[in-house]
């Protein structure tokens, strides 16, 4: 089962078991077991398992098995298998896989 609430939200290519709430969440290829909650989000090619919470939090092709939360945290291209926590207003995006990022330290 699969949820989607919100304008846009989970609109093309919504996989098994995933969550997108929020304007144009889980927009584009949102796959399995996702949670995207906030505006913007997950907005295209969100990975198995990931999560994104805050505004375009890991908006463009968040890698499998991610977190991201916070203001445009793993905003482009996260890698797999990493945490990006962003409390900034630029937007913080992971260099290499398995990373764990936050930002003000």
């Amino acid at each position: 089962m699969n949820i989607s609430l919100g304008l846009d939200a989970g609109k093309t290519n919504h996989s098994l078991q995933s969550i997108a709430i929020g304007h144009s969440t889980g927009y584009i290829g949102q796959d399995d077991s996702c949670v995207a909650v906030g505006a913007h989000l997950g907005h295209q090619n969100q990975g198995d398992n990931s999560i994104a919470i805050g505004f375009q939090a890991g908006n463009l092709s968040q890698g499998n098995n991610c977190i991201s939360l916070g203001y445009k945290s793993g905003y482009f291209n996260q890698h797999n298998n990493s945490i990006v926590l962003n409390a900034l207003s630029p937007p913080l995006n992971s260099t290499f896989s398995n990373q764990f990022m936050v930002k003000p330290i």
